[in-house]
């Protein structure tokens, strides 16, 4: 079974890569990954439904094309613009091989206490499956996370935006400034003028 997984792993970097290549699918390089993930997350399934060494050979097959298909394509698409981009890149990828570790590291020992639990082998397949489940829901979320339909606008609080936004407050009140200067002295020129007129009528009386 270990051998299958492996030949057909190489026959799907190889396939992949030509995929991707492709001018049909520069552009939609997320929609291809996620498809894999999901036929994975299928064919996962099936482990638990086949009952015969033929079966299990040919879900080994599909799982070791696909799991190649991922495998060649998780670190290079971090550097897409649909994703981070090469700026974020670096730490992108340190985040995403600290979970994929933890998931290598606790994943046997709880399939292990499943099958124990359950008695059934099963129950460690449909972990993984669910494993890969979310996985596919969290990729999908990807694009409209990027284009900020599930993010909501704050204020940044960076110092050069705190100081451009300092700028403007200042030159709105300097504008405000100057409006209310030739408003004040004509108010001062109108009083003098009432305060004139008052007299003319005292000095008439």
């Amino acid at each position: 079974m270990l051998s299958i997984m492996a030949v057909t792993e190489i026959f799907g970097r190889f396939s992949i890569g030509g995929i991707l290549s492709r001018e049909r699918f520069r552009n939609r390089k997320l929609l291809v990954l996620l498809v894999c993930v999901i036929t994975m997350t299928v064919d996962l399934v099936g482990f638990t439904l086949v009952t015969e060494f033929y079966g299990l050979a040919v879900c080994c097959a599909f799982y070791g094309f696909f799991m190649g298909t991922v495998a060649c394509t998780h670190i290079p698409m971090l550097a897409e613009d649909d994703v981070v981009g090469i700026e974020r890149m670096s730490s992108a990828a340190g985040v995403y091989v600290f979970i994929q570790s933890f998931a290598g590291l606790s994943g046997p020992p709880l399939g292990g206490l499943l099958v124990d639990l359950t008695q059934n082998y099963g129950s460690a397949f449909y972990s993984c499956a669910a494993g890969l489940g979310i996985s596919a829901v969290f990729l999908g979320l990807v694009p409209p996370a990027k284009k900020g339909y599930l993010c909501r606008r704050k204020v940044s609080k960076r110092p050069e935006d705190v100081y451009e936004r300092k700028e403007d407050s200042e030159e709105t009140s300097a504008v405000n400034n100057s409006d209310k200067r030739p408003n004040s002295a004509q108010d001062s020129s109108e009083a003098t003028e009432a305060t004139r007129d008052v007299q003319e009528v005292i000095r008439f009386a």
